[in-house]
């Protein structure tokens, strides 16, 4: 991990040299954060909470920021407000579609679920993976891409691979579930490009997290799956996974096509 001494942003840093900076701070970070939830223990919820603790103080000492806008006042507020409302559309959909679908083609059936006061415990925990998830895997790829001098094509191709990365070391991910994952390592990452700031892909992620979480298991609605199961990270697998990857590729070009580009950087640190 660089020291504390050396910023990132060198002038004398060529490309190669910024993405190798770059990968060994995200490398460093992850084994931060992996430390800090063998020593909180067990508990799902806590792990989350020090985990997106641990990554944003990371990230932010290696430049990545949720608005790199410095303007005070309505603006980051209405940006913050849009990428959320954006965010969660993209998850709605992203849940939604490939339920009907799993549905019609009788691989789930559906019945009312129970809301409850755990719904509350599970935002709260999807917030905080979604927080951890997408300031290392995709706020970092893409500064450290942007300060290389690399078109955004190249960052988001870094940020699709370090997600994939990250759970193929998790036991018993299907394949499927990796395909769903770097379908949507693009997307959160399209709409992080997009919009300059983190609020969309955070709301996207944890909005999808919660909806095909606790959500789908009775939070919201309680879904009996016959064949494959819609779910985040490692849990997703057979055809209805791969319908999600399939809605999350579309939203992704949709995003790129639709959104006006804004630029990704690093502040100084």
């Amino acid at each position: 991990m660089p020291s504390a001494t050396e910023p990132l942003d060198a002038p004398t840093s060529t490309p190669s040299r910024e993405v190798a900076k770059g990968s060994a701070w995200l490398l460093g970070v992850a084994l931060a954060v992996r430390l800090a939830e063998v020593l909180v223990g067990r508990n799902p919820l806590v792990a989350a909470l020090v985990g997106a603790i641990v990554v944003d103080l990371g990230t932010y000492r290696a430049g990545v920021r949720w608005d790199p806008d410095p303007s005070t006042g309505k603006g980051p507020r209405a940006r913050a407000l849009r990428g959320i409302g954006l965010g969660l559309g993209v998850s709605l959909v992203l849940v939604v579609v490939p339920l009907v679908v799993a549905v019609l083609a009788g691989f789930a059936s559906v019945s009312a679920g129970s809301p409850s006061g755990t719904l509350a415990f599970a935002l709260l925990r999807a917030a905080a993976v979604a927080t951890r998830d997408e300031l290392l895997y995709r706020g970092l790829p893409l500064v450290v891409a942007a300060r290389a001098g690399l078109a955004p094509r190249f960052g988001i191709g870094y940020a699709v691979l370090a997600g994939v990365a990250a759970l193929a070391l998790v036991p018993g991910a299907s394949w499927e579930a990796l395909v769903l994952t770097a379908a949507q390592g693009g997307l959160y990452a399209v709409l992080w490009a997009r919009t300059g700031v983190a609020w969309a892909s955070v709301a996207a992620h944890a909005g999808f997290t919660l909806l095909a979480g606790a959500g789908l298991r009775g939070g919201l609605v309680d879904v009996t799956w016959k064949s494959g199961l819609l779910g985040d990270g490692p849990r997703a697998r057979g055809a209805v996974a791969l319908v999600a990857a399939a809605v999350a590729v579309g939203l992704a070009f949709a995003a790129w096509k639709k959104l006006p580009a804004r630029v990704v950087e690093a502040q100084d640190t």
